[in-house]
């Protein structure tokens, strides 16, 4: 049996993110806030590794990163993971590469990828989450 909406929930938590809120079901709403926090945590880590690296503090940009790796693969979104991991790596050995224009256009690159990726993977999930409530509420109302 599918939870009643409860349109207005979540809204302060989800910053504004109300489309899909009216169409979802209290529990698809829950997992909706989880994926927002997910995304708003990943966005702070970002900022943290563009200051770090900016300091040229790799191993702290490494460690926020590998933060990232986790929280991705626990989502299952691997083209945020492997590019999260690939930055890593590279931060990880950075050594006197690390002044060069290649390296420095490398990272910049790989963070504005992930920012982007971010923005997909909230926006899709968001998405398949909607249709798969929709069309469980229009398969249960046509069984019935």
């Amino acid at each position: 049996m599918q939870v009643p909406v409860i349109p207005d929930f979540l809204t302060e938590i989800t910053k504004g993110r109300r489309e899909f809120l009216s169409v979802l079901t209290l529990e698809l709403q829950l997992k909706l806030r989880s994926l927002y926090q997910f995304v708003d945590f990943c966005r702070e880590l970002l900022e943290e590794v563009q200051r770090d690296s900016a300091a040229e503090q790799w191993q702290r940009a490494s460690d926020k990163l590998e933060q990232l790796c986790v929280e991705a693969d626990s989502w299952g979104f691997s083209a945020l993971y492997e590019i999260a991991q690939g930055l890593r790596m590279m931060l990880m050995n950075a050594g006197e590469r690390a002044a060069s224009a290649g390296f420095r256009d490398a990272l910049r690159r790989g963070l504005k990828m992930l920012s982007a990726l971010l923005d997909q993977c909230e926006s899709d999930f968001s998405w398949r989450l909607a249709t798969a409530d929709v069309l469980d509420c229009i398969k249960e109302a046509s069984e019935n």
